[in-house]
């Protein structure tokens, strides 16, 4: 997954631009299925603002604020991508339980296209 990179701040003291290091960060949480205040956890904080004097920490707000925008633009996508179907769509659930006793559900939509591809949006 790559996150879009729209407008950057670079910091002079490190030359890395916040929101590039925000979307890093966006990528890392959505890749791993950490929770979003985990950017705020003990020990990431020295990791994440070194070197501390010219580097602002990341809150869990941005993190979620971008994976909420980028949730939004996939959603568009795959709506957009689903109008555009002339054949039959089947869905398929699949419900889990995780280790921290978390439930989840994953809905897919499978199709045929014109040139006969199955395809699969989640």
């Amino acid at each position: 997954m790559n996150i879009d990179d729209d407008s950057t701040t670079k910091n002079c003291a490190s030359g890395v631009s916040s929101n590039k290091r925000s979307k890093a960060m966006q990528e890392l949480v959505f890749a791993h299925g950490y929770r979003f205040k985990w950017i705020e956890d003990e020990g990431n904080e020295a990791i994440l603002s070194y070197p501390k004097d010219s580097v602002k920490p990341i809150l869990a707000a941005t993190i979620e604020a971008g994976l909420l925008k980028l949730h939004q633009k996939m959603k568009a996508k795959v709506k957009c991508d689903l109008e555009k179907v002339s054949s039959r769509i089947c869905l398929t659930a699949d419900f889990w339980t995780s280790c921290s006793k978390r439930d989840y559900l994953c809905l897919s939509a499978h199709y045929v296209n014109e040139d006969w591809e199955k395809i699969a949006k989640f």
